[in-house]
């Protein structure tokens, strides 16, 4: 047999706002230059994904973590360089824009990160995220 079972959701877990400090919480913050993208090795920046496209991003655009600001040819293959970050980009830091020589390291884009960078070191950034953990099961299941 199948059985059925209900399961109640408080509001506040599905409110946008609530969900927007929990990310801001508990993802890792940003490392030390986090205001910076940088190249993760050597090779061809490429801003936009064919010569016909618009630019990944430009002056002022907004970035999510994980979004792809630019295209990094190394050996042949293309791979993505991804915001670190939720922030807006204020600076494109390559003469030219596209087809560009880079080196591993170098800044290709600054942002202003859309919360404040922490330099936490990892244990406390554990117990940050071990104190909310905590909090919102025991908002979940008072019993917790």
């Amino acid at each position: 047999g199948t059985a059925e079972l209900d399961v109640e959701i408080p509001n506040k877990f599905v409110d946008p706002e609530f969900l927007e400090q929990l990310t801001s919480e508990l993802v890792p913050s940003p490392p030390n230059q986090g205001d910076e993208i940088m190249a993760w090795s050597g090779g061809i920046f490429y801003s936009q994904e064919t010569p016909s496209s618009e630019p990944f991003v430009t002056l002022g655009s907004r970035v999510k973590q994980g979004d792809v600001v630019g295209l990094l040819e190394v050996m042949k293959m293309f791979n993505p360089v991804r915001a670190e970050c939720h922030g807006t980009i204020r600076e494109i830091c390559l003469d030219g824009s596209t087809g560009i020589n880079v080196m591993r390291g170098q800044t290709l884009f600054r942002l202003e990160p859309d919360h404040p960078i922490r330099k936490e070191s990892d244990h406390e950034r554990e117990e940050i995220e071990r104190e909310i953990t905590v909090q919102l099961m025991t908002e979940l299941h008072p019993s917790f």
